[in-house]
């Protein structure tokens, strides 16, 4: 019995595993919801990886008393990601026409807590924003988080509300989608997947309950689970989280500068979002500015 199991192509997926069925279906969005719901709860799931190295790094790099040598060890025990990330580093915006020629050179310059972003944003880059057949929404998907990121710094920033988790949350922010496309891209085999002009409309619509469960699955600070739920729903139990609304009006700003993932902003709680922060129209338009120079560090 277990061997004629496993010749199954689809042994050990799981009874909510997307399958090959009839195109008509893949056109309405509650039953593509529905099935990648499904496959989220469902007891066997597999999130995307992301490197718990990334979450410990994050952590060190809040406090500037850590001995230099552990950053560093802790970077180079993923040698890819420490490559990816000295990249980074050496690009026109954080180099500044200065090169960067090593990892301490990047450390020393950029700061303890840029490092930590950086190295977070490459295991995203990495690890979880991939799927076979999804390249471009992919693609898409990981500008508009990293000007997401930088922007909702900028905005605490200039707020004077705390950044401690500014460009995390607004990295993460709509990681359910990575994670709803990745399950649209694990097709059984000699399937194909639904396009994903087909389906976008219903991975839209679940991505922050999806976000929701990917936080829980690696762990995150509970503060950072909180506001990664409630990006377009800034308001918990009666009270704005500043960093939600910092988070809400990022997405926003994202998608004015044409870094958009979608259809999924929330203009008039953006709109709201900027009230609470104290932000003008003027204010707004400048933060939009500087989100395009954004784009380039995706």
């Amino acid at each position: 019995m277990a061997r004629e199991a496993k010749k199954n192509a689809n042994y050990g997926k799981g009874a909510h595993q997307i399958d090959s069925l009839s195109g008509d279906l893949w056109l309405n969005p509650d039953w593509v919801a529905g099935k990648i719901w499904a496959t989220l709860q469902a007891p066997g799931y597999k999130p995307p990886v992301l490197p718990a190295v990334a979450l410990e790094l994050v952590q060190l790099t809040a406090n500037a008393e850590v001995p230099l040598a552990k950053i560093r060890g802790v970077i180079q025990s993923e040698p890819m990601l420490a490559a990816q990330l000295l990249g980074s580093a050496q690009s026109a915006y954080y180099a500044r026409g200065n090169p960067i020629t090593s990892l301490d050179d990047a450390i020393a310059r950029l700061g303890y807590r840029v490092i930590g972003d950086l190295f977070l944003q490459a295991a995203l880059t990495t690890r979880v924003f991939r799927a076979p057949g999804y390249e471009v929404p992919m693609q898409r998907l990981r500008v508009h988080s990293v000007v997401c990121a930088n922007v909702a710094r900028l905005i605490c920033r200039r707020t004077g509300f705390p950044d401690d988790y500014a460009f995390m949350c607004g990295l993460l922010h709509d990681v359910g989608m990575a994670a709803a496309i990745a399950v649209l891209a694990d097709a059984p085999r000699g399937a194909s997947s639904p396009s994903y002009d087909v389906v976008k409309d219903a991975v839209e619509r679940i991505h922050e309950s999806a976000t929701t469960i990917l936080g829980r699955f690696w762990s995150l600070p509970e503060d950072v689970q909180l506001v990664l739920a409630h990006h377009h729903h800034f308001e918990i139990s009666g009270k704005v989280h500043p960093l939600a609304a910092a988070i809400c009006l990022a997405d926003a700003i994202a998608a004015q500068v044409g870094a958009g993932a979608g259809n999924e902003v929330d203009v008039d709680g953006a709109s709201r979002a900027a009230a609470f922060l104290g932000l003008s129209a003027a204010d707004v338009e400048g933060l939009a500015l500087a989100g395009e120079n954004f784009i380039g560090l995706a």
